[in-house]
């Protein structure tokens, strides 16, 4: 593949065309740039694009740290970026039903809310991680901690990830899956995320489901 162009990243993880923005676009909400990163090589400080992405490539609006993102698809992706873009439409249609939040209550991440699916989910600074914490370099790129929900015995568990770096649970490192409760205070890096649930055994979306048959 060739590469065409490099893009710089703000502090706060959005990638831009510096040869066309002065400062990252995203973070001013004054303009769009018309294209973003959908695959690559990418590094902490850039990211290298290996193909061309049409300018009038359809747009797909993505969640991205409590908020969205658009990303513009192209024909004929790698299998890298084909991966890619089934997570991203899996999140952007929705089809995973929240089931609790983690709320940023200390960092570079401050006020901003992730949803919580069921099953397991990966939190890290990667783009492919279910809890994106994209702009906190202190956090490992990919599972620093699994935050995982049991939906048949409708509880939140918390282990550690695939990363050397710790994760603390209410000042405590989490060294085996801990079960979370209401309030609970996650510490990653210098991000403190206050843990916020939605199902509980008062509510399941199975149970939900079941009583609309």
């Amino acid at each position: 593949m060739k590469e065409i162009k490099k893009l710089s990243r703000c502090p706060r993880g959005h990638f831009y065309d510096g040869s066309k923005f002065e400062s990252c676009p995203h973070c001013s909400n004054t303009q769009t740039p018309n294209v973003t990163v959908m695959g690559g090589v990418e590094n902490d400080d850039e990211i290298t694009l290996v193909e061309p992405i049409p300018e009038q490539a359809q747009p797909v609006v993505r969640p991205s740290g409590g908020k969205t993102e658009t990303v513009y698809l192209q024909g004929n992706p790698t299998v890298e970026q084909s991966s890619m873009t089934v997570q991203f439409y899996q999140k952007a249609l929705g089809t995973q039903p929240v089931v609790g939040w983690l709320v940023c209550v200390r960092g570079v991440h401050y006020g901003q809310d992730f949803r919580i699916k069921s099953g397991r989910n990966f939190i890290g600074r990667g783009g492919n991680m279910d809890v994106c914490l994209s702009a906190d370099r202190t956090v490992s790129r990919d599972r620093h901690a699994i935050l995982t929900y049991d939906p048949l015995g409708k509880s939140f568990i918390l282990q550690p990830g695939e990363s050397a770096a710790l994760c603390y649970l209410n000042r405590k490192p989490v060294l085996v899956p801990t079960e979370l409760h209401s309030g609970d205070r996650i510490a990653l890096g210098d991000t403190d995320l206050i843990f916020v649930p939605f199902c509980s055994e008062s509510f399941s979306w199975d149970d939900e489901a079941q009583n609309q048959d």
